[in-house]
């Protein structure tokens, strides 16, 4: 579960630098703050460009790109009662974008 997390992190260290060098080419930009989940896409991985999207036309703008993730591990109450190490089978990780740049 680390080294998941440790790639998550590096993602959204990754995206943030991204969006910071695309702030300075969008007149009118704003950043807007919400909780837009990102959907698996179709090579499985987190579409959160999608997310930010969503989350932009929800404000009222045309179109977003991702500042900011958060990602949550959602575990059924039984494997900690266990007392055991839950795994990405039974805890799934599902990543929200919190922070967009919108247009």
């Amino acid at each position: 579960m680390q080294d998941a997390q440790g790639k998550f992190d590096k993602l959204n260290n990754e995206a943030r630098a991204a969006a910071k060098d695309a702030v300075i080419g969008l007149p009118g930009a704003r950043a807007q703050n919400g909780r837009e989940r990102c959907a698996p896409a179709d090579n499985g991985a987190p579409d959160c460009q999608a997310a930010a999207a969503t989350l932009c036309r929800g404000k009222g703008f045309q179109t977003g790109k991702s500042l900011d993730t958060q990602s949550e591990q959602k575990c059924p109450a039984k494997v900690f009662l266990e007392g055991r190490t839950p795994n990405n089978t039974e805890c799934p990780t599902t990543i929200f974008v919190t922070r967009a740049m919108c247009q």
